[in-house]
């Protein structure tokens, strides 16, 4: 999905909100039967003109980001943005 970086939190916490009830009954089916938690892991990264050099580096980014998110318990929502910018290089690979 692409939208700014002004709506990103927002519709962030738009999607969590609009699908956490309709797994409700999942969620609660499987921490019967396993003990976990389901959850949902989001990820955004930020672009500007000439950040990425094309738009599998942009892909290659968003997964990376995406396997960081899902690292975390919960549901989340992270922006590369919100780590400092040595960190964002490391990400990137």
């Amino acid at each position: 999905m692409i939208t700014t970086a002004q709506c990103a939190d927002g519709l962030g916490a738009f999607i969590s909100d609009a699908f956490t009830p309709y797994f409700a009954d999942i969620y609660a089916k499987r921490r019967m039967e396993d003990g976990e938690v389901l959850s949902m892991s989001m990820a955004g990264v930020y672009i500007q003109p000439g950040m990425y050099e094309n738009a599998e580096a942009i892909a290659k980014q968003a997964a990376v980001m995406k396997k960081l998110a899902k690292s975390y318990a919960g549901t989340v929502f992270i922006k590369d943005c919100e780590f400092p910018f040595e960190d964002r290089l490391r990400l990137q690979g």
